[in-house]
């Protein structure tokens, strides 16, 4: 940059009185525009004089020659504290009194509407506004508030009834003398929980980043209170610990800036947050869409004559989403139709919904099951068979009964089922379970214990949250084998042990009652469960071992497909071996791949000595005589 003689020469024959004539150059409309900004966030008379100082620079090339001129300095051209002081103290006692005023703690700074162009507030330090700031400054107040209008939502009904009275809140707030107010929206991820926030407070909800710091905090509280709207702040992705801290940089900012109310958005396993002086506190939680809501919302994004309403029905009861991810799974299903330039079918939107709604687990907590069983493949008694088909229908028609029948209101009662299939090892639990799953169209996810329990205190809780929430998402139906090692009989509190032991029962109680899905426990101890699981049990299946009517069928079904040859005797072994399915599963096995080895048809000879070496791992002694007519077949042991 030049400053030529010329140039100094007018400047000079302004003779100004003092340094700070030099503000009489800047524009008249800028004064009051300023002066707002700086009594609507506290500032002092000399803070509102260093921030004229800044938007002057903005609004007006010259002053950068001007600001260069007066600190004899053509690098410099931008305005500082020392310049600042130059202009507006009166004298050596004011000049001291002014320089301790403008500090780093000054609002001007913490605030951010003047930025240091450096690490530090030094005397030569160049200063800058910030850009929201010029922004308010310069931006005509009717233009700056206009506001897009807020998209219609679908909502639960308690949620559009929170919603009002959350309104309500907000428009009370912003009265003069009135209290402020701090909702807390709390909501599952796929909920729609950003998006009810944004219509609330009719401006964008910013997402905390997991690595924010307080800095990026107060800034936003700025440019919230610049751009004249409430602040919305999501601390739905960061963990919990470091949301606690950074709420205290909130609540420490939020009168500084003249904020009334704000927004914020957390998960629901979060602790309330620290309330804020001077403000009333309301929470509201999305509840979960009903089975018809969720319909409503598919027919939506969807269009109203895209696919049948069966279909819509089908899919709306299968998979308990939110708004968000069925919106998103809606536009997936249209994509997918679209490419194969055909109607949307049932297919599309079970793969969409299927994929959006699954919540990949941190850790191997769980399994999903292999090959799909039909309940054809499960071999039962008439009794067990009979409340296998009620627990179908209990799920089937649940949101019939509880919804359309409003009996959920009267009932009191949770939408999800619980089953419990007891019985010895091998008769099938595992297997039913199985059928259970491909019969309702929900994939099995299989808990493994091991993964799952931790010696670490409230570990296993946090990966029990883990599960059910993504079983919860993605339309599993979860299964606990062994069941009595986490839901057992709670005990008397002798050690810390038995205390935290008695707080994950506890906890299993609270998830199995906010359990939308179906869970089903498996266990050949069910006297050793806790009693509170029991009465939380919807159906009880018993599994016992199979009498002759049922191992005929298991010997004839479990060979059907393979290559046998005349010699074996279905009815001997059904007759002769009172085993259970399993053990009748591990023989076939056996025997199958004997004769594989071999490459030939399974023979009796594969199959006795299978049931020999089954019966032996079980500890049970064979004779001859147990064999009969076969005895011969038998591996003699030297």
């Amino acid at each position: 940059m030049v400053v030529l003689d010329d140039e100094i020469d007018a400047f000079l024959r302004r003779e100004p009185a003092r340094l700070g004539d030099t503000v009489d150059a800047i524009p008249p409309g800028v004064f009051g525009p300023v002066a707002a900004l700086g009594r609507r966030f506290g500032l002092s008379s000399r803070e509102s004089n260093v921030l004229l100082l800044c938007v002057a620079h903005e609004i007006e090339t010259g002053f950068s020659r001007t600001y260069a001129y007066l600190q004899d300095d053509l690098t410099r051209p931008l305005p500082c504290i020392a310049l600042a002081l130059d202009c507006f103290a009166d004298s050596a006692e004011d000049r001291l009194r002014m320089r301790g005023e403008l500090n780093a703690n000054a609002a001007l700074f913490e605030l951010g509407l003047v930025e240091a162009r450096g690490s530090r507030v030094e005397l030569q330090t160049p200063l800058s506004v910030n850009a929201h700031a010029l922004r308010a400054i310069l931006t005509p107040r009717a233009e700056l508030c206009a506001r897009a209008s807020a998209p219609e939502l679908i909502l639960a009904r308690e949620t559009r009834d929170a919603l009002c009275e959350a309104r309500q809140a907000l428009t009370q707030a912003m009265l003069e003398g009135a209290p402020g107010v701090l909702i807390r929206i709390i909501g599952k991820s796929g909920d729609g929980r950003g998006t009810l926030a944004s219509s609330l407070t009719g401006g964008e909800c910013w997402v905390c980043p997991p690595d924010a710091t307080s800095e990026l905090l107060t800034r936003q509280l700025l440019t919230a209170a610049l751009d004249q709207r409430v602040p919305c702040l999501s601390f739905a992705h960061v963990e919990q610990a470091l949301a606690s801290r950074l709420w205290l940089s909130v609540r420490r900012d939020l009168v500084r800036a003249g904020h009334r109310a704000v927004v914020v958005v957390q998960g629901a396993e979060y602790s309330p947050l620290e309330p804020v002086p001077g403000f009333t506190a309301l929470e509201l939680t999305i509840a979960p869409l009903t089975t018809q809501e969720r319909q409503a919302a598919w027919r939506e994004f969807l269009g109203a004559r895209a696919i049948a309403p069966e279909a819509l029905g089908a899919v709306a009861g299968a998979f308990p989403m939110g708004v968000a991810r069925i919106r998103a799974a809606a536009l997936d299903a249209k994509a997918t139709a679209a490419r194969a330039q055909r109607c949307i079918t049932l297919d599309d939107l079970e793969s969409a919904a299927r994929a959006r709604s699954g919540a990949p687990a941190t850790r191997a907590h769980s399994s999903a099951a292999g090959r799909r069983i039909s309940l054809e493949d499960v071999v039962l008694p008439a009794p067990s068979r009979a409340r296998l088909a009620q627990l179908l229908a209990m799920f089937r028609q649940r949101s019939t009964v509880l919804e359309s029948w409003a009996l959920g209101k009267v009932l009191r009662r949770r939408r999800g089922i619980c089953a419990l299939f007891s019985g010895p090892s091998g008769t099938g639990k595992t297997t039913a379970a199985n059928a259970v799953a491909s019969e309702l169209g929900l994939e099995l996810l299989s808990v493994d214990l091991a993964a799952v329990v931790s010696k670490y205190i409230g570990e296993t809780e946090k990966n029990l949250a883990l599960l059910f929430e993504r079983a919860h998402e993605g339309n599993r139906l979860l299964f606990f084998d062994e069941a009595e090692a986490l839901w057992g009989r709670r005990s008397e509190v002798k050690t810390a042990h038995d205390r935290y032991a008695n707080i994950e029962v506890a906890y299993l109680l609270q998830r199995i009652e906010s359990f939308e899905g179906m869970t089903i426990l498996a266990t050949n101890l069910a006297a050793q469960l806790d009693a509170a699981f029991l009465r939380r049990i919807d159906v009880t299946v018993d599994f016992p071992l199979p009498q002759l009517v049922q191992r005929k069928e298991l010997w004839s079904s479990l060979l059907a497909g393979a290559p046998t040859d005349d010699s074996v005797d279905r009815e001997f072994l059904a007759h002769t071996f009172e085993l259970a399915g399993g053990d009748i599963r591990n023989v076939v096995f056996s025997a199958a791949s004997s004769a594989a080895e071999g490459a030939r048809k399974i023979t009796m000879l594969d199959l006795v000595r299978s049931t020999q070496r089954e019966l032996s791992k079980r500890g049970r002694t064979c004779s001859k005589a147990d064999f009969g007519a076969y005895a011969s077949l038998l591996e003699v042991s030297e």
